[in-house]
């Protein structure tokens, strides 16, 4: 049995704060074969991803031992983990170790090419395509900056006092349930009341997050026509990394600082859900989307008689899928009507 192996399933308890100066919340830590997961310990709401590749310890020999990932050191709105569980702390100790090596092997390269980056930048950006800067960007930034700006674009779209997140507990604790049933790895899936008439019905942002109009799950009459709704989105994720779409609109400049700093500025993304709300969902190939309904077991039916017939996707049915033991049901009775009242807080 290898390390991986035997804190795979760990989970325990921790402190958590999204940024320095920021209040400290009670959390639940989960490991994976390769990740970290951070869960609201009330909500069970997914809060951040750390790889377990780029964890470092500010206080060695001290407890609680305080933890940051170590791509966002020198960002003054770094995250902070505090841990003070035995047996989480000889996880963390022996899992980082064990990644130490590949770990400084990546730093040296990300380093190198971050460097290589900039001297490029400097001498050719007279011709260097903006839209080659962004690409390149999002291929190197890591999932927990990831989740921090999509939760920075969450912050500023529920700045509009008609619009906020539904965080009622028991609705937040059932759509888990079903993000659980989905998905293998985790995301989270936040719903907003209400989108902006005419917006699509869920969007996806950067760090896995897939928002949800909650007329969506108001108007949808089983979990299965949902579910479908969520995984056409992730497939569209998978598609075109939202990521793009963020830095494209916070501009090149700002694009550069977090390539060449690792930071983008809060108000760089001031706007950008006005973009997301005018946008027009196409619909995923269906060979792709097919794929995950039947990763899943889930019959596809429910959703596509949710859409207009113009908008169904060519050639997707039941009878087309290798579907012999559907899943069903896909959640109880109790945690649907809980997902239909999340708002209800």
């Amino acid at each position: 049995m290898t390390a991986f192996d035997k804190y795979q399933r760990l989970e325990g308890p921790g402190l958590w704060a999204a940024g320095q100066g920021m209040q400290r919340r009670d959390v639940v830590i989960r490991f994976g074969k390769a990740t970290m997961v951070i869960v609201d310990s009330r909500s069970d709401m997914v809060l951040s991803h750390w790889s377990l590749s780029a964890i470092r310890r500010l206080n060695p020999g001290q407890t609680p031992a305080r933890f940051i990932p170590a791509d966002a050191s020198r960002s003054h709105d770094t995250e902070t983990l505090d841990i003070d569980e035995p047996l989480l702390l000889e996880a963390m100790e022996t899992l980082t170790a064990a990644l130490a090596a590949p770990r400084s092997k990546g730093e040296m390269r990300r380093r190198f090419t971050l460097g290589a980056g900039a001297i490029l930048l400097a001498g050719l950006l007279v011709v260097w395509l903006p839209g080659a800067v962004v690409r390149h960007t999002a291929g190197v930034v890591p999932l927990a900056k990831r989740v921090q700006i999509g939760q920075m674009i969450l912050a500023d779209m529920t700045t509009d006092p008609a619009r906020s997140i539904c965080r009622a507990e028991w609705g937040s604790a059932a759509l888990q349930v079903l993000g659980n049933r989905l998905f293998a790895a985790p995301r989270s899936i936040v719903v907003i009341d209400a989108f902006p008439p005419g917006a699509p019905a869920t969007l996806n942002l950067p760090g896995r997050h897939i928002l949800v109009d909650n007329r969506l799950i108001l108007n949808a009459e089983t979990p299965e026509e949902l579910a479908g709704f969520l995984l056409a989105e992730a497939e569209r994720a998978s598609r075109t990394d939202p990521l793009q779409g963020v830095l494209r609109h916070a501009g090149l400049t700002a694009t550069i600082r977090l390539l060449t700093q690792g930071d983008l500025p809060a108000d760089t993304v001031t706007g950008y859900a006005s973009t997301l709300f005018s946008t027009t969902a196409a619909m995923p190939d269906s060979t792709a989307l097919g794929a995950r309904f039947e990763a899943t077991r889930l019959d596809p039916t429910p959703w596509l008689s949710s859409l207009l017939v113009q908008d169904r996707p060519h050639g997707l049915s039941a009878d087309a899928l290798n579907l012999p033991n559907p899943l069903s049901p896909l959640i109880t009775d109790n945690d649907w009507i809980r997902i239909q009242t999340i708002c209800d807080s």
